[in-house]
C-alpha cells in the first residue's frame, strides 16, 4: 500500500505554517504583525492555502489511499466501470 504522497504532507505542513502564522499576527505578537501590508499579504496567504488543501485529496488515512488508487485504477482505464460496479455489488451484498 502507498505511503502519504509528499505533495500531501508539504500541503499541510504549509497550511500549519500559515494558521500558525496567522494566529501569531492575530494577536500581535510579532513585530510584523503590527503592518497593515504584512496582515493583509498574512491573510491572503493563509486563504490561497486553505483554498489549494480543499481543492486536492488529502489522502491521509488508509481507507482513503485504497479508495485513492481504486479510482486511479479505473480513471487509467485498469479497471472497466463493469468490473468497479462488480466489485461495489460484492461489498454491498457481503
Amino acid at each position: 500500500m502507498e505511503k502519504i504522497k509528499k505533495s500531501t504532507v508539504v500541503r499541510i505542513i504549509i497550511l500549519i505554517v500559515a494558521l500558525l502564522n496567522q494566529s501569531v499576527a492575530v494577536i500581535g505578537a510579532s513585530t510584523f504583525a503590527n503592518n497593515d501590508w504584512y496582515q493583509i499579504f498574512s491573510v491572503i496567504v493563509t486563504i490561497i492555502t486553505a483554498i489549494i488543501n480543499t481543492w486536492y485529496n488529502n489522502d491521509i488515512t488508509r481507507l482513503a489511499r485504497i479508495a485513492g488508487v481504486f479510482f486511479e485504477a479505473l480513471k487509467d482505464g485498469k479497471i472497466s466501470e463493469d468490473e468497479a460496479q462488480k466489485i461495489l455489488e460484492d461489498i454491498q451484498n457481503e
